[in-house]
């Protein structure tokens, strides 16, 4: 039987394969055309470039020799006939370029494909030359969606011959499966929902991306920001899951795919995780898998990832679960007298600072008032040392991070480290107890601009199902503290969550804090941010009551419970993506060019470089006084050939904003120059008088932050060979048990 099997599975990859790789066996499309296309201005007009195209599936780059005026024009692919198998974006043309490609998706064979250009009636635009090209996106896309989907079931089958799918695996792992798919409703629809952060992390996930073809690793300095002057938002803002979509974008993908992947995987390590941490922490399958749901369908997760695309705190949410069990795993009860597992907490505080260091903030808060309150278990001599290998293990493995971030917080004069951090008011920002516990809320609205219609609409509530799990688990502590530790237990998570809670509203005093020395608690932003450390807190009191309902001999009554929250978790978060879903706008989101200026706040932006009219504009370089020969702009990185005519020090301008860590340097010689940064955001750099030669600008890393990549590397491998060595295998935390 195996053996038929395996022959059945071997003769199906083969057909897939087949069918996934049928381009490598026809000849390319490729077409090309001179024209001569000119718009009269003051018009309004849409017209076809070139011809019409008959084209099979694949993934094809258009290349458009143009002129313009002004920077108002498009050019973007359609078809009358098949619109739903052509996919590209709306190009704009850059003035001061003279070339620009793009990429358009066609997702099965059409007849007739045609290249756009949309004049806007302003400035003259003409277009003299067009190329059709096929890549090999579209075979790599195919055939990557082919192996992972044989991988897969590849190792389903292993593990089904081997008999490791027996029945409550079974009902744990569809358990989990379904949570992740009723979490991600929204991705399966053409197109992406974006919310309110949307643009920003998909400049993010694009940014990933080219700094890796750039051949940055890790990377520091995103290319694609400020129409390719560069953005250092990775030396600030973790981004190591962000490298998964940019994987996929390297493979093919659109970026709207990676980034619906992405989410649906996050969705579901969310609710792996969180599973595996309460089912750890409880030995119950059935609260575990409870709690799991709760937290993955909670209203203000699915708030985060949908309504605002709050990608950092989301992908932070994963690793709450496991912040919260390695304490548990420290500090508990029941680890008293056994060796401390203190692996959870580091890689949950890991995985905080490499996704949101907002996130890690406020879990650190909250792990510090969790110590005062527990101090003489803290003060174990055993607990102490768990906790300090903890902190010492997250410092060390995350170095290659913390070095680089410390470094431009310090030296590096931004707007987050001399506006933001200024010590601004947030209290205001805080929600009502109204806001807090209503039953319903709508999926859209602004959650920080209070003079906005529809902002009393957004989804700030813990929602029913977590209302009613603050009332059980009250009864039950009050009912059961004296008979059983899961009681006792759901006390403390209920302070603490209450706490949470508190932290979230506007009655919370935060100005004065802050106006009292605590002016870091300003990187906040906004006070109900606490409540994912709420919703977490409420999914383990729900865990708790679960147990010690069980454990009592009243499971009927835990489970009549569970599935009436479950239920009540369901009204609340389907109301909430029935209305996002009903009032959203749906994008079409390929390659991400439209949103150069993106940047939110602009929080890691140098302070001295201000927005107008010429900003991040100029894409070549300027210089008055000076012949350039050559100019070749690659990502981060520019080479000039130029001479200066004058008789003393003359500044040649270039499309690069300036952070440190770039070198200017002549090519031979590698003598450096001096670099300046101007308020438009180019990098100026000083050539002395008479100067010939080819020289060249790009980033360079200090050698302290390599020794920081080395010393993580180090960290990490000292860590797994002793988890190898010690037993304390990684496989005891993640197994289905």
């Amino acid at each position: 039987m195996k053996r038929v099997i395996w022959m059945l599975y071997g003769i199906v990859l083969c057909a897939a394969l087949g069918i996934a790789g049928r381009s490598l066996f026809r000849e390319k499309h490729c077409a090309e055309e001179t024209i001569d296309l000119c718009f009269e201005e003051g018009k309004t007009e849409t017209a076809q470039i070139g011809g019409t195209y008959q084209l099979p599936r694949g993934v094809y780059r258009v290349t458009v020799d143009y002129k313009a005026g002004t920077t108002n024009h498009y050019i973007f692919a359609s078809s009358e006939a098949d619109s739903r198998k052509v996919g590209c974006d709306r190009l704009l043309l850059e003035r001061a370029k003279e070339r620009e490609s793009f990429l358009v998706w066609v997702s099965g064979g059409v007849e007739d494909l045609r290249i756009m250009s949309e004049y806007a009636g302003v400035g003259d635009f003409s277009i003299s030359h067009i190329a059709l090209e096929e890549t090999g996106l579209g075979i790599r896309h195919d055939l990557f969606i082919t192996v992972l989907a044989a991988l897969i079931l590849f190792f389903l089958l292993k593990l089904g011959m081997r008999g490791f799918f027996d029945k409550e695996r079974l009902i744990v792992l569809g358990g989990l499966f379904v949570i992740t798919l009723l979490a991600s409703i929204p991705l399966y629809f053409r197109g992406v929902y974006l919310g309110h952060d949307g643009g920003f992390h998909l400049n993010r996930l694009e940014g990933v991306w080219q700094g890796l073809a750039s051949g940055q690793l890790p990377v520091r300095i995103q290319p694609n920001w400020l129409h390719g002057y560069g953005y250092a938002i990775s030396v600030c803002y973790g981004d190591i899951l962000l490298y998964i979509p940019a994987g996929l974008r390297m493979l093919g993908f659109p970026v709207q795919e990676a980034y619906e992947w992405f989410v649906f995987l996050v969705n579901g390590a969310t609710a792996v995780i969180s599973y595996i941490c309460w089912n750890n922490m409880f030995k119950n399958k059935k609260a575990a898998l409870f709690g799991s749901f709760l937290y993955t369908f909670s209203v203000y997760r699915l708030a985060n990832v949908y309504t605002r695309s709050a990608v950092g705190e989301y992908c932070a949410m994963i690793f709450l679960p496991l912040v919260l069990y390695g304490f548990w795993s420290i500090l508990g009860k029941e680890s008293e007298g056994k060796k401390k597992n203190w692996l959870p907490l580091t890689i949950g505080f890991t995985g905080l600072l490499q996704t949101h260091l907002l996130s890690c903030e406020m879990a650190g808060l909250f792990c510090a008032c969790v110590c005062l309150f527990m101090i003489r278990r803290v003060l174990r001599k055993e607990n102490l040392q768990a906790l300090c290998k903890a902190v010492a293990g997250t410092l060390l493995i995350n170095a290659w991070f913390l070095v680089p971030f410390l470094d431009y917080m310090l030296r590096e004069r931004m707007k987050i480290n001399t506006e933001v951090l200024a010590g601004e008011p947030i209290q205001g920002l805080g929600v009502t107890p109204g806001q807090l516990f209503r039953v319903l809320s709508h999926g859209t609205g602004l959650p920080f601009i209070t003079t906005m219609p529809g902002q009393e609409r957004y989804p700030w509530s813990i929602g029913l199902g977590l209302q009613i799990v603050l009332i059980f688990g009250i009864i039950i502590w009050c009912r059961y503290k004296k008979e059983e530790a899961a009681a006792r237990w759901s006390g403390i998570f209920l302070m603490l969550s209450a706490l949470a809670l508190i932290c979230s509203t506007k009655y919370f005093p935060w100005d004065f804090l802050i106006s009292s020395g605590f002016g870091f608690l300003a990187s906040i932003q906004f006070p109900w941010r606490f409540l994912g450390i709420a919703v977490i807190l409420l999914c383990t009191v729900a865990c708790c009551g679960f147990c010690a309902l069980d454990k009592v001999g009243m499971g009927k009554m835990a489970k009549r419970g569970a599935a009436l929250i479950s239920a009540a978790a369901v009204v609340s978060s389907g109301y909430m993506i029935k209305t996002y879903m009903d009032t959203a706008k749906i994008y079409e989101d390929y390659e991400q060019r439209d949103a150069p200026y993106e940047v939110a706040n602009g929080e890691f932006m140098p302070s001295d470089v201000v927005f107008s009219e010429d900003a991040f504009h100029p894409v070549e370089p300027l210089a008055a006084n000076m012949e350039i020969y050559d100019y070749e702009k690659r990502y981060n990185k520019v080479t000039i050939a130029c001479r200066n005519m004058l008789d003393k020090e003359n500044i040649l301008q270039v499309p690069i904003l300036l952070y440190r860590g770039y070198q200017a340097y002549d090519v031979n010689t590698k003598e450096k120059f001096p670099l300046l940064r101007t308020e438009t955001g180019m990098t100026g750099i000083g050539l002395p008088a008479g100067y010939e030669g080819r020289l060249c600008m790009e980033f360079k890393e200090p050698l302290f932050w390599r020794l920081a990549d080395c010393i993580s590397a180090a960290a990490l491998l000292t860590l797994l060979l002793w988890n190898k060595k010690s037993r304390c295998k990684l496989k005891e935390l993640i197994y289905f048990r």
